[in-house]
């Protein structure tokens, strides 16, 4: 599949979908962005009941001890796209194999595109340095047959570290007391759970091989002027052992950097899916067709496409999804002849394909009509549970009625366009609560291009018609105002954002210190056993 077979979806003009902004902003905030301060807190105990878990791990496993590189963060919340809760961290624990790395061979086989194997026989040392990584040598080359890297091995391995930490482990860190009470078997990770003073967290640790970026994957894996170190994970897969998936997650956070608002839309669509139940949609899925779209258009310098509306872009990745479920094919951003959806089942796409068409169809429609009531229906129905509302995604109780105008949507911009009313229901309550009655969308405003005033207008008409002509006019700087207010919103979470990396990369330095630091007093010790 060439990239260029991507069509766009069938999508009205962009104003068409504007007055879905305000509601878009709303959702977001109840179901899908993340409280600041249980984030921060989160983060925090996680990375020092880490660093906590590594130092156990090297005490039950002089091999890991041997062969542990560092940790990376991966995975949703580390990307931004996180749903909600941080409850959940996805960790890459990097392996530094006692290896010549620019001689090992990596072969990318057509029958198995998105997967690479390693022959690690002419990558293994020799002379002074095998005899000082002597031990660790034999021990990996125990995990390869006729010198090809097995992830089998490598995984049962992994999970027999573990197993050594029996039972629940408790950690002290910041004179506080966490469990970890269960350590479980999940794809290529084993999921650690952490609970303790306000903490409920579930950590996935994937043991991954790092690669320079010199050296480059083999083709056709897209490496086009690409920077930052790249993985190998060794994710199952049953047919053979030793074949290992590929991984970029650097590169990934390069194409999507400064994409605020496409940020928001893919978080959106994890909601979604998290409301539709649609398990076998995984949220990498959904993220990639965000990267095929992102570097489409940043390698056609449309700058523009990131800055539309929320309504358009949410109407546009629906079009975009429902496209790939037809198709049955998700190509694999990295390597293009990797369908991601090959484990998903031909009915189940097409059902979520029909489904996604009722969507954009009904949203079309309601928005054409102005029909605020079945729009804010099927909005509930996209992104609220059955048993949630608006104050109750938020952890309040609520006693609304489950018709409750909750969304913000504002119809002015299609009702002007369909000559229709907008119902002043769909206001701000908050702002507009004492004006109400006012009724700011006045009924004679979506009449008003068809009206012709008459040659003597009296002095009243004269003045009724300054005065729809002053609310119109607030009308449309509200909707200003309402524009820059959400794209300042997203220029604090980005930038909030890019605080808590930063604040990690900072606490991740300080445990290599701490590592470094004790590195050097144990060679001081045996410097001075020597003398």
């Amino acid at each position: 599949m060439n990239d260029s077979s991507f069509p766009a979806p069938q999508m009205r003009e962009e104003k068409f979908y504007k007055s879905l902004e305000a509601g878009l902003t709303q959702i977001n905030n109840d179901c899908v962005a993340m409280n600041e301060v249980d984030k921060s807190a989160s983060i925090k105990i996680t990375l020092m009941v880490l660093d906590e878990l590594i130092k156990k791990m090297k005490e039950a496993s002089k091999l890991f001890e041997w062969l542990f590189n560092r940790i990376t963060y991966v995975g949703s919340y580390f990307d931004g796209l996180r749903v909600k809760e941080a409850t959940e961290f996805d960790i890459n624990v990097v392996l530094k194999l006692p290896l010549l790395y620019d001689k090992v061979k990596i072969r990318r086989t057509a029958k198995y595109p998105g997967y690479v194997d390693l022959n690690l026989n002419e990558g293994k040392l020799s002379g002074e340095k095998l005899a000082k990584h002597q031990n660790e040598t034999e021990e990996i080359f125990k995990w390869t047959k006729d010198g090809y890297l097995s992830h089998k091995m490598v995984l049962k391995w992994w999970e027999s570290v573990f197993s050594k930490l029996q039972g629940a482990t408790t950690l002290v860190v910041d004179n506080s007391e966490y469990m970890i009470t269960a350590f479980k078997k999940s794809g290529p990770a084993m999921t650690a759970h952490i609970s303790g003073k306000n903490v409920d967290i579930d950590v996935d640790l994937v043991p991954v091989i790092e690669f320079s970026k010199t050296n480059a994957p083999p083709e056709p894996i897209r490496w086009k002027n690409q920077v930052g170190e790249w993985f190998i994970v060794p994710k199952p897969i049953d047919e053979n052992e030793f074949l290992w998936r590929l991984s970029f997650p650097e590169q990934e956070k390069k194409v999507m950097n400064g994409l605020n608002k496409l940020k928001v839309v893919n978080r959106l669509l994890k909601r979604m899916r998290d409301v539709f139940n649609w398990r076998p949609l995984s949220s990498y899925y959904i993220k990639s067709i965000f990267l095929w779209e992102a570097y489409e258009r940043k390698e056609k310098d449309d700058a523009t496409f990131f800055n539309k509306n929320l309504g358009y872009l949410l109407a546009y990745f629906l079009g975009k999804l429902q496209w790939y479920l037809e198709q049955q094919t998700l190509p694999f951003f990295w390597d293009k002849e990797f369908n991601l959806f090959h484990r998903i089942n031909q009915p189940t796409l097409k059902g979520y394909a029909g489904r996604i068409r009722n969507v954009r169809t009904q949203i079309d429609k309601f928005l054409s009509e102005s029909n605020t009531s079945q729009l804010e229906k099927t909005m509930r129905n996209l992104f609220y549970t059955s048993n949630a509302s608006a104050s109750s995604v938020n952890g309040s109780e609520t006693n609304s009625q489950p018709d409750e105008t909750f969304l913000l949507i504002n119809l002015e911009s299609s009702t002007s366009e369909n000559n229709h009313q907008s119902p002043s229901s769909f206001l701000p309550a908050d702002l507009f609560e004492s004006t109400a009655s006012s009724n700011l969308f006045v009924e004679s405003f979506s009449q008003s291009s068809n009206f012709t005033s008459p040659s003597s207008e009296s002095q009243d008409s004269a003045i009724s018609t300054t005065s729809d002509s002053s609310r119109n006019y607030s009308v449309r700087c509200f909707h200003d105002l309402e524009t820059s207010k959400e794209k300042s919103s997203l220029e604090i979470e980005e930038c909030k954002l890019r605080v808590q990396i930063a604040e990690i990369d900072l606490e991740t330095a300080k445990m290599n210190l701490r590592a470094a630091e004790k590195r050097y007093e144990k060679v001081v010790l045996e410097y001075n056993r020597m003398i």
